[in-house]
This record gives C-alpha cells, sequence and structure tokens, in this order.
C-alpha cells in the first residue's frame, strides 16, 4: 500500500482543491470539496500505466473510437503499441484518468507526433475523454497531468495538435503558434510554457 502525502492546497473558483500524490505509483489525486458543509464531489485521479495495467485495452479501444482516421490500425495493434509506449517511461508516458474509481479518459506524453510537420517535442497527445464522463472535469486533469509528468522530466515547453479543441486548450494556458493543413485537417500547432513549481 502506497502513502499519499499531501502536497498542496489551493483555491480555485471558490472551491478547495488539493493535492495528493502516491510516490509508489506515480499518481495525482485531486479532491475538489465544496466549500458548503465541505462535501466531497467526484474525485478524479490520474494513474501512468505499465505495460500489464489491465486499462491498456481500453485505453484502446477509446483511442480507435477517437482517433481512428489518424491511427489507421486494428485494436490488437494500439494496445500492443501502448504496451510498448508505457515499456520506457523515460522520456513518454499513458495516463488513465479515473472519476471516483471508474475508468474516464486517457492522455499520452510522446516524444514525436504527425510526422515530419514540426521537428520539436515533446508532445501531448491523443486526449480522450468518454461520452459519460465529460463535462466533469477529467479533460482538464488529464492535461495537467501531461503538463506534469512533462515537467518532472525536466521540458520546460510542451506542443499538440488540434484542428477542433483550440478554445478548449486556450482557456487551460495554451497558446496557438503555427497553423498547417494535415491530410486536409486545418490543424493548429499549440504551445504551453511549463512553469517550474517550487
Amino acid at each position: 500500500m502506497s502513502a499519499i502525502a499531501p502536497d498542496s492546497d489551493r483555491v480555485l473558483h471558490g472551491r478547495k482543491i488539493s493535492r495528493c500524490a502516491t510516490f509508489r505509483h506515480r499518481r495525482w489525486v485531486y479532491r475538489i470539496v465544496a466549500h458548503l458543509g465541505e462535501q466531497p464531489v467526484p474525485r478524479i485521479e490520474t494513474f501512468a500505466l505499465h505495460p500489464l495495467s489491465p486499462e491498456i485495452l481500453t485505453c484502446a479501444k477509446w483511442r480507435l473510437e477517437a482517433f481512428a482516421d489518424v491511427l489507421e490500425t486494428s485494436v490488437e495493434a494500439e494496445q500492443k503499441s501502448l504496451e510498448a509506449l508505457t515499456s520506457d517511461q523515460t522520456e513518454q508516458v499513458a495516463l488513465i484518468a479515473k472519476l471516483d474509481g471508474v475508468p474516464a479518459g486517457t492522455c499520452l506524453l510522446v516524444r514525436s507526433e504527425l510526422h515530419p510537420c514540426h521537428p520539436v517535442s515533446p508532445w501531448l497527445a491523443g486526449l480522450y475523454v468518454s461520452l459519460e464522463h465529460r463535462r466533469k472535469g477529467v479533460g482538464k486533469v488529464l492535461v495537467r497531468g501531461i503538463e506534469d509528468q512533462a515537467r518532472q522530466r525536466g521540458n520546460r515547453r510542451l506542443y499538440l495538435y488540434t484542428d477542433s479543441a483550440i478554445t478548449y486548450y486556450e482557456r487551460l494556458g495554451w497558446t496557438t503558434i503555427d497553423r498547417i493543413d494535415w491530410k486536409g485537417f486545418p490543424t493548429a500547432l499549440m504551445t504551453r510554457e511549463l512553469q517550474v513549481k517550487v
């Protein structure tokens, strides 16, 4: 059993947020507690996947559901790809988010994305939240989790491509720095400066 150590408390939009880290499993726990009566709302946790994680298959299916036109692969091949990615987490990581213990979404930190457009690194890639868990803060927690993972690896800047979620990422502090046409999709290159936490 891994111990959970409080890392910081802060207030966001009138709610107290406690962030805890379990050092053994490198997961972040975001608990949002309403001021009125300190009643907890659903808890969102992110976990770094490893090759034997039972959720790898779920993430592979989600990725095919969301990005089939880009990935052009099978569920089995995507599962093997995720297993390979998670076998060495030196530079890359796959996160899964759980909402009150139920798998709710996934996101990746990867070295490269959409060859051969921009020779920069690392990338936030493949943000996906299951339909029944959308508009509950899961996507934001995953984005912040990947930002933290990139920061822990010594990166000062993170990149992503999007063809449909520019406004969403702008609300999270990302900036568009280029626009391209990728296989007929108008696509924005966005970046996020990673502030060093003290």
